[in-house]
C-alpha cells in the first residue's frame, strides 16, 4: 500500500517531465493501462460482486464517468498550474468532496475536526498561491497556460 501511495503521489511530477505529450493522453495512457491492471486484478471480485454492480446499474455509470474525468482533469490542471499548486489543491479539496458527497448522500453531519482540515488545507493553497504570486514575475496569475520549458540540446552546435 505505501507503495502505491508513493507511485500515486509522483504522477503529477513525472507527467512535467514528459515533455511534448499532451496531459490528456497522459491521462488516457494512466487510466487505461491502470484501468486494466485493476481490472485484471479484481477479476475475481467483480465476478462475486456482479449481480450487486449490475443491481446499481446508475451508481456504477456515474462512478465510471467521474473516473474517466478526474486523470483528464488532473494532468491538464498539472500543466497549467504546475505540479506544487496543482498537488496542494487536489489534496486540500478532497476533504471538502468528501464531505459533500457525506452529507448529500447519507446526511451525514460535518464534525469540526473536519472543519479543522478543511481550513488548514485552504490555509495551505492559499499560501501556496501567494508564494506563486510573489515569485511570477510576468504577472499576479502567473502563464496561464504554463508554457513548457524548451528541450535541453545536447549536440555541440547547440
Amino acid at each position: 500500500m505505501l507503495l502505491a501511495a508513493c507511485l500515486w503521489g509522483t504522477t503529477g511530477t513525472a507527467a512535467h517531465f514528459n515533455q511534448g505529450v499532451s496531459p490528456l493522453a497522459t491521462g488516457a495512457f494512466a487510466m487505461g493501462v491502470g484501468g486494466v491492471l485493476q481490472a485484471i486484478l479484481s477479476r475475481r471480485h467483480l465476478r462475486a460482486e456482479a449481480h450487486k454492480l449490475l443491481a446499481q446499474k446508475h451508481l456504477v455509470a456515474w462512478g465510471a464517468l467521474f473516473i474517466i474525468c478526474y486523470p483528464l482533469a488532473f494532468y491538464s490542471a498539472m500543466e497549467y498550474t504546475g505540479v506544487a499548486m496543482g498537488t496542494v489543491i487536489t489534496i486540500a479539496t478532497a476533504p471538502l468532496a468528501a464531505a459533500a458527497l457525506e452529507y448529500l448522500l447519507d446526511r451525514k453531519k460535518v464534525t469540526a475536526s473536519w472543519y479543522a482540515a478543511l481550513t488548514l488545507g485552504m490555509i495551505g493553497v492559499a499560501l501556496m498561491a501567494i508564494g506563486e504570486t510573489a515569485s511570477s514575475s510576468a504577472s499576479p496569475w502567473g502563464s496561464w497556460p504554463a508554457q513548457a520549458t524548451p528541450p535541453i540540446r545536447c549536440s555541440p552546435d547547440a
